[in-house]
C-alpha cells in the first residue's frame, strides 16, 4: 500500500511493488494515474499530487527499472518541490508478514533503515475481553516513539514513550472484537528537531487472540 512520509531532505512517497505494477499498467494502457494517486495517497496536497502524476506518467519505465521487487521511493526535496528523485526500496523485508499475529515473536524493520524492532505476543496475559498493546524501548538514549492505536470504528489514541526522558514503556488496548475491524496501527518516531515522522503501519490484527498482550520493543533507532 502506497504511503507518504518525510525526512530531513523532503517529502517521501513510498510505492510498494504492487503500486509500481499498477503505475506501469496504467501508463501503458492510458489509464487514469491521477485517480490512482488520489485513491492511494489521499494525504498529498493537490500540487504535489499533480506533480507525482505527471512524473509517473513520463517516467513509468524508469520507476519499473528501479523496482527490485520491493518497490521504490520518490523524494521531492523541500527546496525543489517540483523535482522527484526515485530510488530503489531496499530488498530487506520491511514491516511484518501477514501472518505475524499467529506467531509468538519476531523482529522487523521500518521504512527508516536505522530501525530494528521486535514483537512478542503473550497469550492469556490479561482478561479475555481485550487485547493489550505495549510499546517499549531497549535503550534509555532513544528519542520519543509513538504507536497510534486505532479501533477501526473511528477512534484512535497514542501510546507514547520517551526513553530520553525516562519513559521506557507504555500500554493501552482494544476490546477483543475491535482487532478484527481491518484497521492498521502506525509507528512514529522523533527525528531531527524533535519532529515526529511516520515509519510503518502494522496491519493484520485479526489473528490476535483475546486476552493477548502484544509488546513492540524498539531495539535500534
Amino acid at each position: 500500500m502506497a504511503q507518504v512520509t518525510n525526512n530531513i531532505w523532503g517529502v517521501v512517497i513510498i510505492l510498494e511493488h504492487e503500486d509500481v505494477d499498477t503505475v506501469v499498467t496504467l501508463a501503458k494502457q492510458g489509464g487514469s494515474l491521477s485517480a490512482f494517486i488520489a485513491a492511494a495517497l489521499p494525504g498529498l496536497g493537490t500540487l504535489i499530487a499533480g506533480g507525482v502524476t505527471a512524473y509517473l506518467t513520463a517516467e513509468a519505465a524508469l520507476i519499473s527499472s528501479l523496482d527490485n521487487g520491493n518497490g521504490v521511493y520518490l523524494t521531492t526535496p523541500y527546496w525543489a518541490p517540483g523535482i522527484f528523485i526515485p530510488t530503489s526500496r531496499p530488498l530487506e523485508k520491511i514491516g511484518l508478514p501477514p501472518d505475524w499475529a499467529t506467531r509468538s515473536s519476531g523482529k522487523f524493520r521500518t521504512e527508516d533503515s536505522s530501525d530494528l524492532l521486535s514483537y512478542d505476543i503473550q497469550p492469556n496475559a490479561i482478561g479475555s475481553e481485550a487485547v493489550e498493546f505495549k510499546l517499549a524501548a531497549h535503550r534509555a538514549s532513544m528519542w520519543r516513539k509513538t504507536l497510534v492505536l486505532r479501533d477501526g470504528e473511528g477512534g484512535s489514541w497514542d501510546i507514547t514513550i520517551d526513553p530520553s526522558r525516562g519513559v521506557m514503556e507504555a500500554h493501552n488496548g482494544l476490546w477483543a472484537h475491535q482487532v478484527g475491524n481491518g484497521q492498521a496501527l502506525s509507528l512514529y518516531k522523533a527525528k531531527e528537531f524533535g519532529v515526529m515522522i511516520w515509519v510503518l503501519n502494522v496491519s493484520h490484527l485479526e489473528n490476535l487472540a483475546a486476552g493477548s498482550r502484544v509488546t513492540f520493543t524498539w531495539l535500534q533507532s
